[in-house]
């Protein structure tokens, strides 16, 4: 069963297919046709989500994604995802999804790369190496707004090698949070700037530091943090912010708790070290 859905939340516009299980089946082009959601004064853009059904350690992340990825530009599939790998914000980002008590990957994409993805997938042009447990469709537009929106951003790294030994040097956590505040400004601007935005008006405050990990990554031990935050910088849910971002860090949940306003959506993100 599919359900087209569309829904107006803080003056955000929505408007998605959502598939159940096992259900990828065709649908006429006038359908794929209205997902396409535009007024005057916004052009919301694609969203994609797709689980995956298989189970993963966390750890396997990085080699589920490459080995997805691989098997695409081997059998010379998807052409325009290749380009995702050049410089820049990464539109395919590869996550873990909590989803109903198992860890599963889940790969988050936007823009042009979802459509061609999600068109792709229903007409059958391309294989994938595990069944999809789920699969959502959405238009949401991002950007600054003039009100505010809270969220919570897990497994953030925001310190490069110099930025990590200025951060070692605070010694009190008021001046950690500030330089980390400073840090998420700039990932929000390049974000933005990635998606071809102008990175201009973006308002942060309440910052604040729920964690500080250690977080094993390529042989390294790097600094990472989950913050709660409010921007008045729209983010749809699981997208990343900051580095490594195609690899499953930095990433952000909406509302206070981690959810969308307290309402669930699709299952909890889980905090892991890699």
């Amino acid at each position: 069963m599919c359900v087209l859905c569309a829904v107006g939340r803080n003056g955000v516009g929505k408007l998605g297919i959502f598939w159940q299980k096992n259900e990828l089946g065709a649908i006429a082009d006038s359908l794929v046709g209205l997902l396409v959601f535009k007024t005057k004064d916004m052009q919301a853009q694609p969203i994609l989500h797709l689980i995956f059904e298989q189970a993963i350690a966390p750890k396997d992340l990085s080699l589920f994604s490459t080995t997805l990825l691989s098997q695409w530009s081997d059998a010379g599939e998807l052409p325009s995802l290749r380009r995702d790998r050049s410089a820049g914000y990464p539109n395919i980002q590869f996550k873990v999804r909590h989803y109903f008590g198992h860890c599963r990957p889940m790969l988050f994409a936007m823009g042009m790369e979802a459509q061609f993805l999600f068109d792709a997938l229903q007409a059958g042009y391309t294989t994938l190496p595990a069944a999809i447990a789920d699969m959502r469709l959405l238009q949401l537009r991002l950007g600054t707004r003039k009100h505010f929106f809270d969220y919570q951003l897990f497994n953030y790294k925001a310190l490069n090698a110099t930025y990590a030994k200025q951060y070692a040097l605070l010694t009190n956590q008021p001046s950690q949070v500030a330089f980390l505040h400073s840090c998420l400004q700039q990932h929000l601007g390049s974000l933005l700037e990635g998606l071809g935005m102008v990175p201009s008006g973006i308002l942060l405050r309440d910052i604040r530091l729920r964690r500080r990990k250690c977080i094993r990554w390529k042989g390294r031990s790097e600094y990472g943090f989950d913050l709660q935050f409010t921007t008045n910088v729209f983010l749809p849910e699981y997208i990343g912010v900051g580095r490594d971002v195609r690899c499953g860090f930095g990433v952000v949940r909406r509302g206070e708790d981690g959810r969308d306003g307290g309402r669930r959506t699709g299952g909890e993100l889980r905090g892991f070290r890699v």
